[in-house]
């Protein structure tokens, strides 16, 4: 029984029953690190992504901004313009005031 017992021991020792014990936390430490690379790839492709996507809007902003400004602008010549015919007529309007009279008599009608 003695020998039996001796014989599975030293298989145990010899067969890598206790380097088994001294690696284990080693490669427990291995798996942390390896799961820990991991996140830290996924957080590194999340930022790569939110930055691309920064740049996406930055460039969207840019566009509809110079988009906007021409269409201001327009608006603002057509503005212009309007304001001046606008002039135009009040004053046509203010000449012709003085011949509103049919009455070829009327001292407000001018001739």
């Amino acid at each position: 029984m003695n020998d039996f017992l001796i014989q599975n021991i030293i298989t145990f020792l010899l067969g890598g029953g206790v380097s088994s014990f001294v690696t284990l936390k080693f490669t427990r430490k291995e798996a942390e690190a390896k799961a820990l690379s991991s996140i830290q790839d996924v957080y590194q492709e999340v930022i790569t992504d939110l930055k691309s996507y920064n740049t996406e809007l930055k460039k969207d902003k840019e566009d509809i901004e110079s988009r906007l400004s021409v269409r201001i602008q327009n608006l603002e010549e057509r503005q212009s313009r309007q304001d001046k015919k606008i002039e135009e007529n009040e004053r046509e309007i203010s000449t012709l005031k003085h011949f509103k009279c049919t009455d070829l008599s009327c001292l407000k009608r001018r001739q």
